[in-house]
């Protein structure tokens, strides 16, 4: 079946609460095999084969955020997200080249140092919220590091992405909205203060300077509200979704101590196992794409151009015309062309920092605390978008050396 309308109620009563859950896969398998292509009653349609989602991607004819514009407070178009053709491509050339796998290689005893610094915080205790202190501040840290900023600020970045990206359950609606506002205009202000020093001083080796100080072949610029949204972008993307897959990741190996084992035992899957993780439990289970014509997809559905589609990575990447046993967790799995980073002209910029990330802190975790699970008392609950646990409670016995 190529083509289905939507069952409110399998979504809502199946689908939903499994995604706030500690195991979604099956959820995502049964949706997809039920509406492949999805109608919503909003009008909008949601796809999940692998094959329709990598040609929608591909498309020319799409933009790749929904034709939505400013979202999370910002004041404007967040580079280059939310730009599309030409003036995507043009930011896509000024900023790949800060990006590249060959970039990102010297930062490992970086990431490694600061991983190791911030566990010597809570190895030997025991027990730990691991989720505040250690999967949260990592990537803050790091993003810190590589802009040339002072550690001193983590704190108001982890509350920057902690007030815009993550609601306040004891507060309502508005109250979240305005909180979010709020965290908006911190950032900003922070971000001011940043940019006047940086404007002003001589040129160095970080990220910041160089887009301070960068210019086109014909001298153009980067202005200053432009730098605002670059950076602004690069605090609310790649912080907190790195942040959460270290902790999808923690929380499946706590249920899993086969396979953690297996890791441990043997840290040179940990490349492999860090792919297999990202396709199984992404951080970033969906996005939203908007033709700009009619599309007809591998499947046989056309879509009419306008229609905002809700491009499920996730199911697509447990698609089980691409991989073998998809449910199944495979450190050994090859090939495993997965598309947590999204696929097409807006594959994620960061890809490359996130893989580094991922890989070295993981390393590190498992070689300090290789012997842990969830505490008896945990409850695991998980954000929708982005998808992660906010709360991750760990117990261990704690190493000897540790101690």
């Amino acid at each position: 079946m190529a083509d289905s309308f939507f069952n409110p109620g399998f979504f809502d009563d199946v689908v939903a609460p499994a995604m706030r859950g500690a195991a979604p896969q099956q959820a995502y398998v049964d949706f997809a095999e039920r509406c492949p292509v999805a109608h919503n009653p909003d009008g909008s349609v949601t796809i999940t084969r692998f094959d329709d989602v990598r040609f929608l991607n591909q498309s020319r004819d799409v933009l790749g955020n929904g034709a939505d514009g400013a979202k999370l407070g910002s004041q404007g178009a967040r580079i280059p997200l939310d730009l599309d053709g030409d003036e995507h491509l043009l930011w896509r050339r000024r900023l790949n080249p800060l990006f590249t796998a060959q970039k990102m290689a010297p930062l490992e005893d970086r990431v490694r140092a600061r991983s190791i610094e911030l566990l010597d915080h809570f190895a030997a205790r025991g027990e730990a919220d691991v989720y505040a202190e250690w999967c949260a501040p990592l990537p803050a840290a790091m993003f810190l590091s590589i802009l040339g900023l002072p550690q001193e600020d983590l704190g108001q970045f982890v509350e920057f992405v902690d007030m815009q990206l993550h609601p306040n359950a004891d507060l309502t609606m508005e109250e979240n909205l305005a909180r979010m506002g709020e965290g908006a205009a911190k950032c900003r202000e922070y971000l001011d203060g940043v940019l006047d020093d940086r404007m002003k001083a001589a040129p160095s080796d970080d990220i910041l300077s160089w887009l301070v100080n960068y210019r086109d072949a014909d001298g153009t610029a980067i202005q200053r509200e432009e730098l605002h949204s670059i950076l602004y972008l690069f605090i609310l993307a790649g912080l907190d979704t790195t942040s959460l897959m270290l902790g999808n990741s923690l929380a499946y190996l706590a249920q899993h101590p086969d396979q953690r084992r297996k890791l441990v035992e043997n840290p040179e899957m940990w490349p492999r196992a860090i792919e297999e993780l990202l396709r199984f439990d992404s951080s970033v289970p969906l996005a939203v794409r908007t033709p700009i014509a009619d599309i007809t997809l591998p499947s046989g559905t056309t879509i009419k151009s306008g229609t905002l589609v809700n491009v499920s990575w996730a199911a697509a990447n447990l698609d089980p015309e691409v991989f073998v046993d998809p449910l199944t967790v495979d450190f050994d799995r090859h090939p495993n062309a997965h598309i947590a980073f999204a696929s097409g002209f807006h594959r994620c910029l960061g890809s490359h920092l996130a893989r580094l990330e991922l890989r070295i802190a993981l390393e590190e975790f498992h070689r300090r605390i290789p012997d842990y699970e969830l505490a008896p008392d945990a409850e695991l609950v998980f954000s929708h978008f982005p998808r992660g646990p906010r709360d991750l409670h760990l117990t261990w016995n704690v190493l000897e050396e540790t101690k």
